[in-house]
């Protein structure tokens, strides 16, 4: 089909071309056949002499089908000194040629040998019969293996803690290891870790066209830093004292005037003390090139203060509550003479029992226990006296007021009433009066004081509060579906026996007038507990209440997880959730920890796990997962997939079962062009080449992948799209 064909010919004189075998009129010019389309046919040829035609004769022409070029992989990549590889293609009757164009085909197909980098290109056509379709190419790259990176410090020392900077090496496509062979790489170079000492190598490659070469080593050493010296800090002097040098406990010792920075010197300073004020020292140690942090000592050098800021004299009355002593100042020394004796940093509390003029004197330091001042005088004067009686204690009902006259001489010049036991003063209608109103929300002790002069005189008064009960109806309670709890009520501060209880809405309770007992509620419940209270003989009635909820708890949803595959008597995790404690089950395998979320199970058939959750009081729900049982590392592939969007299998993918990594994820047309390709874990094809829809039909995909041992995996099969 389509060839080139010449004009046809025959032995005879005279010659007549005929597309029939009878009638028609005939061509001299020999007919040059079509074989554009495929079938048979017919064409006849007579010779005359003079008016006299011969018997036509019988050409059939047959045009015979060209087939297609085979389905090939246009282009392989090969690393130098990968192994061997024969080349493929899809189709029947095979030749292999080297060259486009021309040259005889041979029917082996060609082997590769990866010992030399090289770019070469082979061609294959099928046959069918003595047609021959057009020829495809595979171009087949041998990329060579590229030699180790440049290390520009191969050998890197750190002190302890120092901060690090990144790994760096000369080469493209860096991968970073922490091993000589082996593992995976990382592409950002790595920053070493000096919180411990020691040495770590760590190993970088380059790679080019996808191979990989050697790989290059950089030890990385991390010594030891000294702690910083240990020193007494501070040191106080007084002006002009003679100071001396500096100490600290350390070897190798660096002294400084700075804590960061600066010069530093083996020579152990000694502080100046002729100018107040503070100067700061720092000092380090080193072992071998690591030098430790700076400890500080602190020189305080103080002036001699002033004596103290006083007030005197300080008057008291006879008997009164007498305080501390005060003074304005730093580090007070208290004294009971103008002149010697020991001093105490306790300041005196003067006594009030006798009438009398009594000094005291204080002195100030600088600093504790060193560069004390002269010694100031307070004079403390005790004189004079007062009377006042409010009256008889008083019982009132809560809520209610009660009104006090006392007695009081002389005539003071300021009445002041308090309350003690932390009730606020708001209780008092008027605070500064003779006969004060009280309104005490508790039982509670009223003072007043009164003043004349520089002297106070109190009197005390209780006021006894009958209670208004306090009703507290329990804590807010979860309970699970289906079940009761107990409301236990609590009455307290009630100065009088409980009238009554009522707990509302009672429909849902064994009792509702208890003030314990049990709610049966089939949804989330308020209950109001109310109590009632009489005090006999002071006419005090009161009712209180509180509420307290029944929460009921949703159902518990129970999910052991999809139902998924495993590889037999490979470990396999099963996944729970939907509470807090977990129980699983099954009948035909080995849970080892079934009190876990997530527990493992080796499996050697098909099984189905039961799952028990608990909720965080107590409440159950229960589901199930089935898992499919594979033997040996393999990969779950569906026949056929429907990419219509709905988001229910949209996706082609190769599921790996006990594999390790995935090498290649392949899928091809039927003319073997290249539809996907990943190898990332779980990633598939949705059914699209360049952006547009595949149509319905027959899909040929390959995979590869490694087990936890690198033995490799290899499948291969056909897929139907479904639309």
């Amino acid at each position: 089909q389509n060839a080139a064909t010449t004009a046809l010919s025959a032995t005879g004189s005279n010659l007549l071309w005929y597309a029939t075998a009878t009638g028609g009129t005939g061509s001299s010019t020999a007919p040059t056949p079509s074989t554009t389309t495929v079938g048979n046919t017919n064409y006849y040829v007579s010779q005359s002499a003079g008016i006299c035609e011969s018997p036509r004769t019988l050409i059939t022409v047959t045009v015979n089908t060209t087939p297609l070029a085979p389905t090939v992989n246009t282009l392989l990549n090969l690393c130098q000194g990968a192994p061997t590889l024969t080349l493929s293609a899809g189709g029947t009757n095979l030749l292999w040629y080297t060259t486009a164009t021309g040259g005889v085909g041979i029917t082996t197909a060609p082997t590769i040998i990866t010992g030399t980098p090289s770019n070469t290109t082979y061609y294959v056509s099928q046959t069918a019969g003595t047609c021959e379709g057009p020829r495809a190419a595979i171009v087949v790259n041998i990329n060579a293996i590229p030699i180790a990176p440049t290390v520009s410090t191969p050998t890197i020392t750190y002190c302890q803690n120092e901060i690090a900077t990144v790994l760096s090496a000369t080469g493209s496509n860096l991968l970073w290891y922490t091993s000589a062979t082996g593992g995976t790489g990382l592409s950002s170079a790595p920053t070493p870790s000096t919180t411990t000492t020691g040495i770590t190598i760590f190993y970088v490659s380059q790679s080019s066209n996808g191979c990989e070469g050697p790989r290059a080593t950089i030890t990385v050493t991390v010594n030891t830093t000294p702690l910083a010296p240990i020193v007494t800090t501070p040191i106080n002097y007084c002006i002009n004292a003679t100071a001396a040098p500096l100490q600290a406990t350390g070897s190798n010792l660096l002294w400084y005037t700075s804590a960061t920075g600066g010069a530093s010197s083996n020579i152990t300073p000694t502080p100046l003390t002729t100018t107040a004020g503070t100067i700061i020292y720092y000092v380090s140690q080193s072992a071998g090139i690591c030098e430790s942090p700076r400890a500080a000592i602190t020189v305080n050098i103080f002036d001699y203060p002033l004596a103290p800021i006083v007030t005197s004299p300080v008057l008291y009355c006879p008997g009164a509550v007498a305080v501390p002593l005060t003074a304005l100042g730093t580090n007070l020394l208290w004294y009971t003479t103008p002149i010697g004796g020991v001093g105490t940093s306790i300041a005196p509390t003067p006594s009030t029992a006798v009438n009398g003029i009594t000094n005291y004197y204080v002195s100030a330091s600088s600093v504790a226990g060193g560069c004390e001042g002269p010694r100031a005088l307070i004079e403390v004067n005790v004189n004079n006296p007062l009377v006042v009686n409010i009256g008889a204690d008083s019982t009132i009902c809560e809520g209610s007021r009660v009104k006090f006259f006392p007695t009081v001489s002389p005539t003071p010049t300021n009445y002041s009433w308090t309350t003690l036991g932390g009730i606020p003063s708001s209780t008092i209608d008027t605070a500064n009066i003779k006969d004060a109103t009280l309104s005490p929300v508790d039982t509670a002790e009223y003072v007043l004081t009164v003043t004349l002069g520089s002297c106070t005189k109190s009197d005390t008064v209780k006021v006894n509060v009958l209670w208004k009960p306090i009703v507290e109806a329990g804590v807010n309670t979860p309970i699970c579906l289906g079940d009761s709890t107990l409301l236990s009520g609590v009455i307290s501060h009630t100065s009088g026996p409980i009238a009554s209880f009522v707990w509302t809405p009672s429909d849902s309770l064994r009792d509702a007038t208890a003030i314990q007992t049990f709610a049966y509620p089939t949804k989330s419940t308020w209950y109001k507990l109310t109590a009632n209270t009489t005090v006999a003989g002071y006419g005090c009635t009161f009712s209180s209440y509180d509420s307290v909820r029944v929460i009921l708890q949703p159902l518990v949803k129970a999910f052991a997880g999809n139902d998924t595959i495993a590889v037999k008597n490979v470990p396999h995790q099963l996944n729970g959730s939907g509470g807090l404690v977990y129980t699983w089950s099954t009948l035909s395998a080995v849970i080892n920890n079934p009190l876990i979320r997530n527990p493992k199970v080796t499996l050697n058939n098909d099984a189905i796990f039961y799952l028990e959750v608990n909720d965080a009081i107590g409440c159950k729900g229960y589901d199930t997962v089935f898992v499919k049982v594979y033997n040996g590392p393999t990969y779950y592939v569906p026949n056929s997939f429907t990419p219509n969007g709905d988001g229910v299998n949209d996706i082609f993918r190769a599921i790996p079962v006990g594999l390790a990594n995935t090498t290649y994820f392949r899928v091809f047309n039927r003319l073997g062009e290249l539809m996907f390709e990943t190898n990332q874990y779980l990633k598939g094809w949705d059914g699209t080449y360049k952006g547009k829809p595949q149509p319905t039909g027959t899909y040929v995909w390959m995979v590869a992948g490694t087990d936890r041992d690198f033995k490799k995996v290899e499948m291969k099969g056909t897929v139907m799209i479904i639309r």
